[in-house]
């Protein structure tokens, strides 16, 4: 079948007919077969077709693949565009480059917004722009102060949190997962956090419960004492060890931080866990 590269189709040599001259059967036949071949051929997108046998190839050939090129079928987005978009019956926020510049604008059926960012929300007539959250600026979320209800990037985020922990330099902050203050004479708590219970299991030996357990035994602890020294009038040391762990508990010892080690009860037990 005479097409060329380019999809034209030329019917076959020697098949013109010659005015007064007869028709020879081979080449009317030759011609015939020509074309009911090239009638049964997909016909190319050059000569009016598609360039395909089936409909998901035809859109492919077209730039039109479903999913690719062109959106599915969707009845969220046909139920948009079925919206009324007179008045004010539909709203957006138009965000350009400055984040901390933020409008409320109102789509009327003629605007044809181009070169932003389109976020739509549902909004009746009644409704104005001081009713929507607005943008803060980083040094307003540092400090803290305002309790308007604002939006907030997440490197905004990030940034507050370095600022409220002291964090500086690209090195990752780890929080404190438990911590417990408390005189190991009396088992009486000054301060904890995740802390449930604390036992004084023998003389310098204390078992510490944590209210929410650790994700697992890889967790940090630090841990200091001291208790007053009556013969100087100062504080003298107490060496802490972990004797045992869990997910759920910690049990520490106090030695008196001399060469026997012997187990003591401190007067000021500081422990806190990282992880």
């Amino acid at each position: 079948m005479p097409r060329n590269v380019s999809g034209v189709y030329s019917k076959p040599c020697g098949t013109t007919a010659v005015s007064g001259e007869v028709i020879a059967s081979a080449t009317y036949t030759l011609l015939i077969n020509d074309l009911v071949a090239d009638l049964n051929t997909p016909r190319p997108i050059v000569a009016g077709g598609t360039g395909a046998t089936d409909a998901a190839t035809a859109r492919v050939n077209f730039g039109l693949e479903v999913g690719a090129d062109v959106q599915a079928q969707d009845d969220f987005l046909q139920n948009l565009a079925d919206l009324d978009l007179a008045g004010s019956a539909l709203k957006f926020f138009q965000v350009n480059a400055a984040e901390d510049n933020v409008q409320l604008e109102t789509i009327l059926p003629v605007n044809s917004p181009s070169g932003n960012s389109l976020k739509f929300l549902r909004a009746n007539a009644a409704e104005t722009a001081a009713e929507f959250v607005d943008f803060t600026s980083q040094a307003d979320w540092n400090a803290g102060i305002s309790d308007a209800e604002n939006a907030i990037s997440p490197a905004k985020l990030s940034a507050v949190l370095d600022n409220k922990l002291n964090v500086s330099g690209s090195a990752p902050a780890f929080a404190c997962r438990a911590f417990i203050s408390f005189n190991g004479f009396t088992s009486t708590i000054g301060a904890s956090g995740n802390v449930s219970n604390l036992v004084r299991d023998s003389t310098g030996t204390y078992t510490i419960t944590f209210t929410e357990p650790m994700p697992d035994l890889n967790f940090a602890v630090s841990a200091t004492g001291s208790q007053p020294n009556a013969s100087s009038g100062g504080q003298s040391d107490g060496n802490i060890f972990i004797v045992g762990r869990t997910e759920s508990a910690l049990t520490i010892r106090c030695g008196d931080g001399g060469s026997s080690g012997s187990s003591v009860d401190l007067g000021v037990i500081c422990v806190t866990v990282h992880r």
